[in-house]
């Protein structure tokens, strides 16, 4: 009956896409509350798909992070965030967002990083 009402759950949902892409994935049920791994082997990389939820007094909030293996020649480093109060704040003050001309994705997510030049490339 819920299932009908809200889909399926997330850990039911990520055993299915491991399902799919085969023997070189894992899912792993980190916790009771809801933190959750999805690996996958590519060749010698792996790729990993989690969550994590932070609780504090009456709020919670569920992050998903892709951390993607990634080749580099120099000591080039960046982050994307989806949009925060703090995030805000500092687009409002111009501290190190790096926009891509793209007004939607740039009103989406905060990119920070070493090197705007490479960033804008990726």
């Amino acid at each position: 009956m819920l299932f009908s009402i809200f889909g399926p759950s997330k850990a039911n949902a990520w055993k299915e896409v491991a399902l799919q892409l085969g023997k070189n994935t894992r899912f792993e049920k980190v916790d009771f509350w809801s933190n959750s791994k999805l690996f996958y082997t590519h060749q010698n990389w792996e790729f990993l798909l989690k969550t994590r939820t932070s609780r504090s007094n009456n709020h919670s909030a569920t992050f998903t992070t892709l951390k993607v293996p990634f080749a580099a020649s120099s000591d080039f480093r960046f982050r994307i965030t989806q949009e925060a109060i703090f995030s805000t704040v500092g687009k409002y003050l111009n501290l190190n967002d790096i926009e891509i001309n793209d007004k939607k994705f740039d009103n989406e997510f905060y990119i920070k990083g070493n090197d705007e030049t490479l960033v804008k490339e990726c």
